[in-house]
C-alpha cells in the first residue's frame, strides 16, 4: 500500500518575530588547567589574588572580566568597552538600539517644554535623572525650556555616558557575584589548608614522640652512669693507703 506523502513543512522558513535575534554565543576560548586539575587564568597581567578555580563556570566569569568578549557591533559603539556577560549586551541593544522588542518601560521628562516630555523617553530611571541633572539645571535654561540645539549637542555625550554607566552597573553586579564566589572558594581553601596543617602536626608528633622518649632515656642513663662513677671516685679517695693498713 502506498503511503501518502505529507506536504513539505515551512516551519523552519517562518520569519522570526520582529525585534528578535539569535542568542549571543559564548566566547570560545581554550581551557587551561594546572597540575592539580583546577582551571587557571592565563592572563599575563592578572592581579587577582585567586587565579585558579574548581569549576569551569567560575573560571569563565573570571576570564570574561579580562576579555570583555560581548561587544556591540552597531555603528557608534566601536569605542565602548565590551560587556562581561551576554545579558549586559542584550540590555544595551534593547535600550540603546531598540532591538529585542525595545525598552520595556518608557519614562518621559516631566518638563512640558522638553522634547523628551513625549515621544522617545528614557528606558531607565537613572537615565532620566541624569537628563534632569544635566539639562534642566542649566542656568541658561528658563522654566525647563530646551532648544533642539541644546539637546542635540548633548545627545552624543549623554549616550556615551549612559552606555558607560550601564556597563559599569552591569560590571558592578558581576563583580559582586565574582567576589562572593571567590570568598566561598577562599574559605574552602582555608578550611582545607587548616585540616592539612593539623594532620601534618599530628603526624609529626607521632614521629617525634618515640625519638624524644629514646633521647630522654639515653640522657637519664648517661646521668646515672656519671653519678655512679662520681660515687666510686669519692669512695676510692676516702680509702686509706695500703701502707697504713
Amino acid at each position: 500500500m502506498e503511503v501518502p506523502t505529507l506536504p513539505p513543512s515551512h516551519e523552519s522558513e517562518a520569519p522570526t518575530s520582529p525585534g528578535r535575534s539569535k542568542p549571543i554565543p559564548k566566547p570560545d576560548r581554550e581551557v587551561t588547567k594546572g597540575p592539580n586539575g583546577r582551571f587557571v587564568c592565563t592572563y599575563e597581567n592578572c592581579t587577582e589574588e585567586i587565579r585558579d578555580f574548581g569549576r569551569k563556570c567560575e573560571w569563565s566569569k573570571h576570564m570574561d572580566k579580562h576579555d570583555r568578549p560581548y561587544k556591540c557591533p552597531a555603528e557608534g559603539c566601536e569605542k565602548l568597552p565590551g560587556f562581561t556577560y551576554s545579558g549586559g549586551l542584550l540590555r544595551h541593544e534593547r535600550e540603546v538600539h531598540n532591538k529585542h522588542g525595545g525598552p520595556r518601560k518608557q519614562l518621559n521628562c516631566p518638563h512640558p517644554n522638553c522634547k523628551r516630555h513625549t515621544g522617545k523617553g528614557f528606558s531607565r530611571q537613572e537615565n532620566l535623572n541624569e537628563h534632569l541633572r544635566r539639562v534642566h539645571t542649566d542656568t541658561s535654561l528658563q522654566d525647563g525650556e530646551l532648544t533642539e540645539d541644546d539637546e542635540d549637542n548633548k545627545t552624543g555625550q549623554k549616550r556615551k555616558r549612559s552606555g558607560m554607566a550601564r556597563g559599569s552597573s552591569d560590571d558592578l553586579r558581576e563583580e559582586m557575584k565574582r567576589l562572593k564566589a571567590e570568598n566561598e572558594e577562599l574559605r574552602r581553601q582555608s578550611e582545607a589548608q587548616n585540616a592539612q596543617t593539623n594532620e601534618m602536626m599530628r603526624q609529626i608528633q607521632q614521629v617525634r614522640l618515640p625519638h624524644l622518649l629514646d633521647q630522654r632515656t639515653a640522657a637519664d642513663n648517661e646521668e646515672q652512669l656519671q653519678q655512679a662513677q662520681l660515687q666510686a671516685q669519692l669512695q676510692h679517695s676516702r680509702m686509706p693507703p695500703a701502707s697504713m693498713l
